[in-house]
């Protein structure tokens, strides 16, 4: 049976400062902000002991870069620009995209109900396609429908019988929610940790730069897409006027909710798989995740003398 290592000797001096930013133990990589640093008596060295190792780290000065220090100073503050500008950007189109392909899909029935009626009404004189085996009457989105028989012939009120809007809807609209709430809920997550130093509440309100996009460019689309007084229109542009408002009100809630959840928790998401993926003494670079949020920096495991 050994016996445990002793404790290492105190370095001698006056403390004259703090450690203040990130700095790494050059002996088992423990991150050593907050210790003192100690003017050595010996060689009048600054110096800090490391509190895991034991291990003493020297603080010496760097060459100074001269200009290249601003130079490279500013490229990687335009690098971080542009990458915040493009964690936005996609943000911002995986809340907008949904709303839009939402609307399509969710109003694939009624569409087709739509083409369906007129064209019976029509004797059956509805847009056709030529295949192999003959001629086939294809009831879809293409067919232009007057716009006034929609309005006087009581039509509407015959396809929906009772039904309201979210009856109308199809459920194929579920396999576009899930995967772009799970895309939404990562990018919630990515926000958390890039907004390093901003408090819970203020991230989830700036979500609302994005989805506010996202809902300004669907609700100006929809305006702009009215249906005209007199005329043709395609049964599907008649199906997504009517569904178009219920489907945004029920989309953009729904993407909403993984974003806000992603903000909140996304950054204690990422310590946890940090702490799986890599041991201990890899995480130094990573201590800031844990130190913004107050908590305690994982720490290695002391190193034996021989």
């Amino acid at each position: 049976m050994t016996d445990p290592p002793p404790e290492p000797a105190p370095v001698e001096g006056p403390v004259v400062s703090v450690i203040a930013g990130d700095r790494l133990c050059t002996r088992c990589g423990f991150n050593l902000t907050g210790q003192e640093v100690v003017r050595e008596d010996r060689y009048g060295l600054f110096v800090v002991r490391c509190p895991e190792c034991g291990g003493v780290t020297a603080l010496q000065e760097y060459p100074a870069l001269n200009r290249w220090a601003g130079r490279w100073a500013a490229l990687l503050a335009a690098s971080w620009v542009l990458a915040l500008g493009g964690l936005l950007f996609l943000t911002t189109v995986a809340a907008t995209g949904p709303l839009f392909g939402a609307r399509e899909i969710g109003s694939e029935p009624y569409r087709a109900a739509i083409a369906q009626a007129y064209a019976d009404v029509q004797g059956g004189r509805a847009s056709t396609t030529i295949t192999s085996g003959g001629t086939t009457i294809v009831y879809g989105s293409f067919n232009s429908i007057d716009i006034n028989w929609w309005r006087t012939s009581g039509a509407r009120e015959t396809l929906r019988a009772g039904r309201t809007n979210l009856d109308l809807i199809s459920p194929k609209v579920w396999f576009l929610w899930l995967p772009m709430a799970a895309a939404l809920f990562v990018a919630g997550s990515a926000w958390s940790v890039v907004l390093l130093h901003v408090r819970a509440l203020k991230r989830t309100l700036f979500l609302l730069i994005p989805f506010g996009i996202a809902a300004a460019i669907y609700l100006l689309a929809y305006i702009s897409n009215a249906l005209p007084e007199t005329g043709t229109v395609w049964a599907g542009r008649i199906a997504e006027d009517e569904l178009g408002l219920t489907l945004y009100a029920a989309t953009l809630p729904f993407l909403l909710v993984p974003a806000v959840i992603g903000v909140l928790v996304g950054r204690k998401l990422t310590r946890g798989l940090l702490r799986a993926l890599l041991p201990p003494r890899l995480l130094a670079p990573f201590t800031t995740l844990w130190l913004a949020d107050g908590k305690r920096v994982p720490v290695t495991t002391p190193h034996r003398r021989p």
